[in-house]
């Protein structure tokens, strides 16, 4: 790699340690409005205890001369526990999820077209997932499971959603790191918070993250492996054209691999070529479910219902004393309360307007978008006790642990946050020691890192909370895993001199 592009990397990576130190410091000191809401010294207990616990357990591991079998075992168990975890704390889909969920419903059982449904005109960014949720009860209808069934069969095939993503995080890491060490950090991975909490809600946060995941290991299969077989690259593109479709900031990807590619590429018409297949591949993948749009929603009602974009990146910047940049309900009432979208699009500019001249006018735009970055990455929890909280299926008194008052909850937060912290400190690790990583584990650091500046810059725009990050949790847990490698390098390098 030439002294150029590395010094672009090198800076590329610096900007993003610099972003994760300042969420790092703030989680720490500054964490009020995040749902976390735990004390810097419980927080240093928690880290100190779990990074103590994994230790021991990597101990074990080590000692372990089946680890194929103690591996099988130990996602037996797991899965066990996502089942056991999904029956106790599931809920009846309410919000958004609900909604489309009794929508595809209706559609299979023939009681109402799915895009009839009003919903769909407000949010046709959502007809993705209807589709998506249609398909399997279609399959459910064909095996003679009846209705009631859908939700459970919904449920475990989110189970399976998240047990792929791990699946495909384990491949990325074992294609770059040492096969054992990458069994046990997938066997930590495991039990990271988000991939047990969020199994009783299928929505497009844990249904996309399969295809997220997957893209990008047939990408880099393709591009940094050098395994040229067409297929990667057409897996790849198909994945993640399917991912966007289930959820729109997946196309994150799609610019951050567009711009590898470019960066990467000396050839100008092999960067071309490339680009080309991929933009060709991704909306002949996505475009037919866009599609349905025009074809099925009556133009003059979508006119006068859709939410515009501007919408979302007006809530994007309301602050209160709960959220940074998150769900509004004030705005949503003000957004529809004009009647077509020309005018709501303006409405919503001049609010846009307002609030951005407010900022600068108390010299806060860079504070604000400083808290809104704290408060959409700070949060251990992923929002799950929110959304668990909602319309519960059955009442145990162990849902308290999750769903309870603070005091009741501190046990399980202070755990979330405290992995949590790990994570990112891993992952900062992993872009300030760098230079202790071989060439295509820097490869792989730098795509990742491009994703994650992405997806950073997309939220602080739009509306955000932290579970929307979940769909691209295996990423940053890939870039955390590159960090102990980094860590473990630099040791290493010393010990030689």
């Amino acid at each position: 790699m030439n002294k150029v592009k590395n010094t672009i990397m090198n800076i590329s990576f610096i900007i993003l340690f610099i972003l994760f130190a300042i969420i790092i410091f703030c989680n720490c000191f500054y964490n009020k409005k995040l749902p976390s809401n735990i004390t810097f010294f419980r927080l240093l207990l928690g880290i100190i205890i779990y990074g103590a616990l994994s230790f021991l357990f990597y101990m074990l591991y080590k000692k372990i001369k089946n680890k194929k079998m103690f591996f099988i075992i130990f996602f037996c168990i797991f899965f066990i526990i996502q089942c056991t975890f999904t029956y106790l704390f599931m809920v009846i889909p309410s919000w958004d999820y609900g909604i489309v969920f009794d929508a595809a419903k209706e559609s299979v059982l023939g009681t109402k077209a799915m895009l009839s449904n009003w919903y769909f005109y407000m949010y046709p960014n959502n007809i993705g997932l209807g589709i998506f949720y249609k398909v399997i009860f279609l399959l459910f209808k064909i095996l003679r499971f009846t209705s009631p069934f859908y939700l459970s069969g919904l449920l475990l095939i989110n189970i399976l959603a998240i047990d792929i993503s791990i699946f495909y995080t384990y491949k990325i890491i074992k294609t770059f790191i040492d096969k054992d060490i990458s069994m046990f950090l997938i066997m930590c991975m495991m039990f990271i918070t988000p991939f047990i909490t969020y199994c009783p809600i299928a929505y497009s946060d844990t249904l996309s993250m399969p295809f997220i995941i997957s893209s990008l290991y047939y990408f880099i299969m393709y591009f940094i492996i050098k395994d040229q077989s067409k297929k990667n690259i057409i897996l790849s593109i198909v994945l993640l054209g399917i991912g966007s479709i289930i959820k729109f900031s997946a196309c994150i990807l799609l610019v951050a691999y567009i711009i590898y590619i470019i960066f990467m590429n000396k050839a100008l018409l092999k960067k071309l070529i490339y680009v080309l297949i991929i933009c060709f591949m991704f909306l002949i993948t996505y475009f037919p479910v866009k599609l349905s749009e025009y074809m099925y929603l009556k133009p003059d009602v979508l006119k006068q219902k859709k939410m515009p974009i501007t919408h979302w990146i007006m809530m994007g910047l309301h602050e209160d004393r709960i959220s940074v940049g998150g769900y509004y309900e004030e705005d949503v009432s003000y957004t529809l309360s004009f009647n077509n979208t020309d005018l709501k699009r303006e409405k919503n500019i001049e609010v846009i307007r307002q609030r951005l001249h407010n900022y600068r006018l108390n010299n806060d735009l860079i504070g604000f978008y400083l808290r809104k970055l704290i408060y959409v990455w700070g949060d251990g929890t992923f929002y799950a006790p929110n959304k668990l909280w909602l319309m519960p299926k059955r009442d145990y008194q162990i849902k308290n642990f999750i769903t309870g008052s603070m005091y009741q909850t501190i046990t399980f937060r202070l755990f979330a946050q405290s992995e949590w912290i790990i994570i990112l400190i891993l992952f900062s690790l992993s872009l300030l020691f760098n230079k202790y990583l071989k060439e295509e584990q820097r490869k792989l650091l730098f795509i990742s890192s491009i994703i994650t500046f992405g997806v950073i810059l997309f939220f602080l725009i739009w509306e955000a909370r932290s579970r929307y990050l979940i769909n691209v949790l295996p990423i940053i847990i890939i870039n955390a895993s590159l960090g102990i490698i980094a860590i473990k390098n630099k040791i290493a390098s010393k010990k030689v001199r």
